[in-house]
């Protein structure tokens, strides 16, 4: 296991309940009926701790995806709230994306991208809980092992940027080293196919950026079939955050774009 900062940083966040005896009956799809869950409170640690290395560089968001599968890198977008109004702001993002994947990679693979998200996330109120956004830990997709047999290796990443500074619901995600596959995964269908949820384990460490700003680029690796680097990285909207606290003054709704990158390597 992977040694850890001290954090002061805690979130509440939904996770499966486990042992569900009626498990089967959530393998086809039924609009707004999931497996039962329920909300943990749990420590979170700043993910800039975890990435800064001892010359106060940031380890490559590569090195970081393939150690937890998840990466955070300060990398500013051309294309801010107002731009992505438009369709044309969305395309241009879009290929600024895709164009910094290829320049940012040693062996630049082929590329697919679409755009995930594009939506003002009413989610949570501060200290308050309606219905939540990525309410439940998960991850967007499941995979046979030759899916990507045409390729020595593929990958899909999210690339997840808020708009305007993160006061509530920020996304968590879970180091992967941390997570027991045999023991905290299930698989549910949802309207996209089947996807995994998870189960708590005291061991899992989860990881967020206190505060995220749209220069702030989060980075979530949903599959990966070269062995032995992260698989994948559980992640969830959390519902209350404690040790970052944010004056009423400052609070504002969540607007976040997402781009989902398809990587394919010869």
């Amino acid at each position: 296991m992977p040694s850890l900062p001290s954090t002061r940083y805690a979130g509440l966040i939904n996770l499966t309940k486990p042992d569900d005896p009626q498990a089967e009956d959530y393998m086809v799809f039924r609009a707004g009926i999931l497996p039962p869950s329920e909300n943990i409170k749990v420590p979170l640690y700043d993910m800039r701790d975890e990435v800064k290395q001892s010359d106060g560089s940031w380890l490559p968001a590569a090195q970081q995806l393939d150690q937890s599968g998840f990466a955070c890198s300060q990398d500013p977008s051309a294309f801010d709230e107002e731009a992505l109004s438009t369709p044309e702001g969305v395309a241009g993002y879009l290929e600024e994306t895709v164009n910094r994947i290829r320049r940012n990679d040693p062996t630049p693979p082929a590329v697919a991208a679409e755009i995930l998200q594009y939506k003002v996330e009413e989610g949570f109120v501060p200290k308050t809980m309606p219905r939540p956004i990525a309410r439940n830990a998960h991850c967007d997709q499941t995979y046979g092992e030759d899916c990507f047999e045409k390729y020595s290796r593929g990958q899909i990443v999210n690339l997840w940027r808020p708009l305007v500074k993160v006061t509530n619901a920020p996304l968590a995600v879970m180091d992967y080293r941390t997570l027991e596959v045999d023991k905290d995964v299930g698989v549910h269908a949802s309207a996209f196919g089947p996807l995994y949820h998870f189960f708590h384990n005291e061991q899992q460490k989860w990881y967020y950026i206190p505060n995220q700003t749209p220069s702030d680029a989060l980075w979530i690796r949903c599959f990966d079939s070269k062995k032995g680097t992260a698989a994948y990285a559980p992640h969830v909207a959390v519902q209350e955050t404690w040790g970052d606290e944010v004056p009423p003054e400052e609070q504002q709704t969540r607007v976040s774009i997402e781009v989902r990158l398809f990587l394919f390597f010869e």
